[in-house]
Order: C-alpha cells, then structure tokens, then sequence
C-alpha cells in the first residue's frame, strides 16, 4: 500500500500560518447580526468576529489599567493625607495602621502612678478654689 498523494499546495509550517480555526455555536440570529455588522465594516465575518473579540480582551486590558492606577492614586493619597496629620497630631501613626495602636493610646491615658500621686497630694488649683470660697464667706 502506498500513501494516498495529497492534492493542492503542501501545508505552511504552524509558525507561518496567519490564522488558526475556532468552531463554535452561537444563538439564532447571531449569524444575522454578524453578517450585517461585517457587511457594513467591509470584513468577513469571521474578522468580524475577530475584531469584535479583540475589542472586547482590550477592554478588559483598560479596565485592569485603569483599577491599578486608581488603586495607586488612593495609596499615594493616603500616604499624604497621613503625613500631613502626623505633623500636625502626635499620636497618629505616617503609615497604615493593621489595628489598633495601644502605644499610642497609653499616650493619651494618664499613668495609674500620676493619677494615684494627684489623688494623695491636691494641685494647686485645687487648693486655689478652696482659698476663694473661704474669701467669699
């Protein structure tokens, strides 16, 4: 038995082929809308449907651009905004913080030593409030 011989021009190489086959099914009038579009755009259907699929992956390309450079936008604008109110409040943390920060909130919170020592011992004010009701009488 012999190959049978192949009739027509020898096939190109896969790397110097221009296009590769898809088959697919679509609804009704798909086939109506895509030969109406790719005859009023001067194509075939099937670069219709090329351009039309190319369109839509270059849409999901700016979208993905587009969420990155807002993302950054917003990080850069937090990183401001929170050097800004660093310099102007001490206890506020320049970077994100992951929760809360208790360092900076002991800060803010008078010592158990300070508060037991003004309990014992009165201020001054305390004693210059008692000076003044004892000169109103």
């Amino acid at each position: 038995m012999t190959a049978k011989k192949r009739i027509g021009r020898p096939p190109k190489a896969k790397e110097d082929r221009k296009a590769v086959n898809f088959t697919f099914r679509s609804r009704g009038e798909m086939r109506e809308r895509l030969q109406a579009a790719a005859a009023a755009s001067g194509r075939s259907i099937s670069e219709e449907i090329e351009r039309r699929l190319d369109w839509s992956f270059q849409q999901e390309d700016t979208a993905k651009l587009i969420a990155a450079a807002a993302e950054r936008a917003i990080k850069s604008y937090h990183e401001m905004v929170m050097k800004e109110l660093a310099k102007t409040s001490r206890w506020l943390p320049v970077e994100k913080p992951e929760g809360p920060m208790l360092s900076d909130l002991a800060r803010l919170i008078p010592s158990q030593a300070s508060s037991e020592q003004s309990a014992d011992t009165p201020t001054e004010s305390a004693s210059a409030s008692t000076d003044k009701e004892k000169d109103s009488k």
